[in-house]
């Protein structure tokens, strides 16, 4: 991966879950299960690569992951 790429995968998970948790409560993130999927494989990208993953997905994949237990 490119660190053009890696910038670009990170400002986008960076972006999106910052919209996701300004717009959902945590009871409706089932309705974003697959957006999360997503997610996730772009974040598992930039670990791999051994880039940073933004904190503010980390927030949000932990809200998600809590609701699906």
């Amino acid at each position: 991966m490119t660190k053009d790429i890696a910038e670009v995968l990170h400002d986008l998970l960076k972006e999106l879950a910052s919209e996701i948790d300004l717009h959902y409560e945590s009871e409706d993130f089932f309705a974003l299960a697959p957006t999360f999927e997503t997610m996730k494989r772009a974040g598992k990208l930039l670990e791999t690569g051994g880039y940073p993953i933004p904190p503010g997905y980390v927030h949000v994949v932990t809200r998600f992951n809590s609701q699906r237990n």
